[in-house]
């Protein structure tokens, strides 16, 4: 079965996180009080009304409460983002994710009942900063503000050596959580119980978690 979404705003972050949903199979409902808008997202969604998301009678009739999960990112009307959340949390609604602005925001909205919160700009900046930091990584996947996941290529001076031999935990407080190598003639393999004595081979690619700074470190050492 289809999970259901309510989403309430249809700014940038709002419209973006709807039509996601919806390319990923999802039944969306969008929700906004300018009418310009909602006939905008109309084709990116299930369906999308203009209403006014405060009215408790209104949202019941548009099947708002029906959701499995809301997403609130009314954003620059705080007030109207506090009823709506406390209005969704009353209706039962299990999973509450709300757009904030700032941290005060943040404890204010999980307060009222928002199961989790997004604070775009930060989140954003965390994810740049961390790609600056670690340039020359194939890949990561920002955690919180100092951890990630990250791949990096197995090096002439890894090569040969086994995980247990290299010992990045005690070294560099780094975990290899996966290896993903070459397929033959198809996709890649990826290894999520890589075995700590064998050796290490050009090509594969080291799946590792840690803080930024001991990534940074590793990064340092081996590249």
């Amino acid at each position: 079965m289809k999970r259901t979404f309510v989403v309430v705003g249809l700014g940038t972050f709002g419209i973006h996180t709807a039509h996601a949903l919806h390319l990923g199979g999802a039944d969306v409902l969008a929700i906004d009080t300018d009418e310009q808008v909602v006939a905008q997202a109309g084709p990116m969604v299930t369906r999308a009304v203009c209403a006014d998301a405060t009215n408790e009678e209104v949202m019941t009739t548009i099947g708002a409460f029906d959701a499995d999960c809301a997403v609130v990112a009314i954003r620059k009307r705080f007030d109207t983002t506090v009823l709506v959340t406390h209005m969704f949390k009353r209706a039962g609604m299990k999973q509450i994710v709300v757009q904030v602005d700032s941290d005060s925001e943040k404890s204010a909205i999980e307060a009222v009942g928002a199961t989790q919160s997004v604070f775009v700009e930060r989140d954003m900046a965390e994810r740049a900063s961390s790609r600056l930091l670690l340039p020359d990584l194939a890949d990561q996947i920002a955690l919180g503000a100092n951890v990630a996941v990250i791949e990096m290529p197995v090096t002439l001076e890894l090569a040969g050596k086994s995980l247990m031999e290299i010992d990045l935990r005690r070294k560099f407080g780094v975990t290899v959580i996966a290896l993903k190598k070459p397929g033959e003639g198809g996709p890649e393999v990826i290894d999520i119980s890589p075995a700590a004595d064998a050796p290490l081979t050009i090509g594969t690619i080291l799946v590792t978690l840690g803080e930024s700074e001991n990534l940074t470190r590793f990064r340092d050492k081996f590249r």
